[in-house]
Parts: C-alpha cells; structure tokens; sequence
C-alpha cells in the first residue's frame, strides 16, 4: 500500500492497534484468501444475485489485504533493524497474496461472464486480465521496496495509490457494468504495465538502481 494513500490513513489505526494486541498479520491474510475465493467462486456463476455477492467478498478480500500489509509493514522494519536484510520481506509476501487473489476473482468473473456478448472468449479475457494485474501488482511493490527517488510517485497521488483503484472493481459490478469492466481492467492494467516496465527498468532490473 502507498505511503501517501488515504486508506492508509484509514486502516492504519485499526491495523497498528491489532498488531499491539498480538494479532499477526497472518490473521487477515488468512482471511483475505478466503474472502478472494469465495468472490471467485461466486462471480463465476454468472448470475446478478452471485455476481454482486462475489464483488462483497471481492471488497473484503481488498481490505483484509490492505489490512495484513500495514500490520507487516513495521513487522519488515523490525526484522530489518534486527538483523541481516532479506531480499523477499514479509509485507512483499503478503502485495503477493493480494495480487494473486485479485487476480483470481478477475478470472471467476471472466467465467461468469460466458453467457454474455463475449461468449467463451470471456473467460480468455478473465484470465488474461487477471494474470495481466497480479504481475502488475507485483512489480510496483518490487519498485516501492527499492526505495528510489522514481518509486515516490508510485506511493499515491492525492491519497490514491495505484492498488487503491481496485475499490473500483466492486462499485463497477454493482452498477452492472461488469462486462464492460473485464474490457477496462484489461487494456488499462496493460498500459500500467508497460508503463512501468519502461519507466521503472532500471528499479526493476539492475542491482542497485540508481536516480537520474
């Protein structure tokens, strides 16, 4: 989650207060991969009723995601401070997770969509969609954790930070626009790819990335 993102300012609190009471990150992590499936699971049956119950779990997945890498964000500090630094830290495990479960609940949409306009090809886009904003997912938390001065922008412009934008996946299937959202997420997380692949080369693929 980025640094300047307003559901950080959010979630921060109630994440910082469950981590004092001993509660691991593990916890919401857990409940962020069931919350995923279950959204998966219900959007592939292609029907109103379980489409709009599959963007709920799809929103839960969201906030128990945001939730376990705020609570492993100080855990990585500590670790961090405490001894030798680690190439996969474990709030890098958890953007993971996220990215996976997104990623799963876009290929159940996909699915649930064959009935539509798209046919069979829907479930193709689903997939491709959902492998398309993982992979995504991924590389802007591998680009934040370099800490280079080119990875500030992608901690949020005002308050949004570019995982923030999934909240819109859910809105955009209540509002029965699901077809045209495959279509969207899509080319635009595509172009967010390519994007940073050019933009972030040098964070992503040298060993010491250096600032221009």
């Amino acid at each position: 989650m980025g640094q300047k993102s307003w559901l950080r300012r959010i979630l921060g609190p109630g994440a910082m207060a469950l981590r004092a009471r001993g509660v691991p990150p593990q916890v919401p992590a857990g409940g962020q991969v069931l919350a995923g499936l279950a959204a998966a699971l219900a959007l592939a049956q292609g029907d109103d009723f379980w489409r709009h119950l599959g963007a709920g779990f799809f929103l839960l997945c969201l906030l128990f995601g945001f939730l376990a890498m705020q609570m492993a964000a100080p855990e990585a500090e500590d670790r961090a401070a405490s001894g030798p630094p680690s190439t996969a830290s474990s709030r890098s495990f958890f953007a993971m997770v996220s990215a996976l479960c997104a990623g799963a609940a876009l290929w159940g949409l996909g699915f649930g969509l064959t009935g539509a306009s798209r046919g069979q090809l829907a479930v193709i886009m689903g997939l491709a969609a959902g492998l398309v904003v993982a992979v995504l997912l991924i590389l802007i938390d591998h680009v934040r954790a370099g800490g280079s001065r080119r990875s500030a922008k992608l901690q949020g412009l005002g308050g949004i930070a570019p995982e923030d934008l999934l909240l819109a996946i859910p809105v955009m299937i209540w509002l029965g626009l699901a077809d045209a959202l495959l279509s969207a997420v899509f080319l635009l997380s595509a172009a967010g790819l390519g994007f940073i692949l050019v933009h972030y080369r040098h964070d992503l693929f040298s060993k010491s990335p250096s600032d221009p």
